[in-house]
């Protein structure tokens, strides 16, 4: 449940109103969600991004609900329709021609920065378009952790857009590498543990930082437990749930989950691989697990403009950007072409 805060009317830009029934359809929220208290203050019940809690909701109902929106609805429904051609269009001689229309789309939101929308609107989308747990896979991976969920529908949307881009245009395999991003580190995240989750955190900033930390908290068994599961599995299949499993038709790419630590430039770990040894899916899955860290970061109005390409100069600076994805992805969004793709389609 989202942490309840209190704000004013005058802390907050201008509210527009939305029933309870129309909050209900969403998945995702679409907005920070208020309630209006005595004199006028608000009080905030669900934060953009979230997924929206029928419980809570039936608490405050018949209160007036107030929203900061935060998803482009032009936006979503585009990506939505997109995505949709392109599933129902992949196995046919056109479906180049529709995955260069998402690739548009996409280039001209998230990498260049020329139309409104948000992260936000990516996970919508994915939900909307890639996304297959039913509702038992979809009640564990929440209960284990939320914040961790909605990070992952946001990757996930990505590692897809950007798997396409570097070539692949399989919708089932696409929809694989979406979910793929929900088992990273699973071992750890099962364990529902403060420390471990903060070790991961650790990690994911700086090779071996999350036993680092282990230790200075005094916690030397669960250091061992940590790299253990982390590092040293022989088989990610084994402990995967079933119920998660399941949904991961190519079952090759679990052998991925083993690489998320490593880093471009040979310091990552278990093995210390430098970019050369790694795949193009590989360097994407490390390249989204630097950008994003596992604490929810919130979602803002049009925080998708630009954003990619803004990341991959933030890691290239670092060192930490594959030169081949550099290039690929600078050459693919440099040279798409919109009126030969509009012709395509006429």
């Amino acid at each position: 449940m989202e942490k309840i805060e209190e704000q004013t009317s005058e802390e907050t830009q201008v509210l527009s109103q939305i029933n309870f029934e129309q909050l209900a359809d969403f998945y995702f929220s679409p907005a920070d969600v208020y309630i209006i208290l005595p004199k006028g203050k608000k009080m905030k019940i669900i934060s953009a991004g979230s997924p929206v809690d029928l419980e809570l909701l039936n608490k405050y109902q018949g209160r007036p609900l107030l929203v900061e929106r935060v998803t482009d609805y032009l936006n979503v429904e585009r990506g939505k329709t997109l995505w949709t051609e392109f599933k129902m269009n992949w196995q046919t001689l056109e479906r180049n021609y529709f995955r260069d229309k998402i690739l548009l789309w996409f280039k001209n939101l998230y990498w260049d920065g020329n139309s409104d929308g948000s992260l936000l609107d990516l996970m919508s989308i994915g939900e909307t378009t890639l996304y297959r747990f039913d509702e038992e896979a979809t009640k564990f991976l929440k209960n284990m952790d939320i914040d961790l969920f909605v990070r992952n529908c946001l990757v996930g949307s990505i590692n897809a857009a950007l798997a396409m881009a570097m070539g692949y245009t399989d919708y089932d395999f696409l929809s694989d590498i979406y979910h793929i991003s929900f088992l990273v580190n699973l071992p750890v995240s099962q364990m529902k543990n403060f420390a471990m989750n903060q070790a991961l955190e650790k990690e994911r900033q700086a090779a071996g930082g999350g036993a680092v930390y282990l230790k200075a908290m005094g916690l030397e068994s669960m250091a061992l437990d940590f790299e253990k599961n982390i590092f040293n599995q022989s088989d990610f299949a084994k402990d995967i749930p079933a119920v998660l499993l399941h949904v991961i038709a190519d079952k090759g790419l679990l052998n991925h989950l083993r690489i998320v630590h490593e880093r471009i430039g040979g310091q990552g770990r278990p093995k210390k691989l430098s970019e050369f040894y790694l795949s193009d899916l590989e360097n994407i899955l490390i390249m989204t697990q630097m950008i994003f860290p596992y604490a929810a970061s919130g979602f803002k109005k049009n925080d998708g403009k630009g954003f990619i390409k803004k990341a991959c100069e933030n890691l290239k600076a670092q060192k930490q950007l594959s030169l081949r994805m550099e290039k690929m992805l600078e050459h693919i969004f440099e040279t798409l072409d919109a009126e030969r793709i509009l012709a395509e389609g006429a």
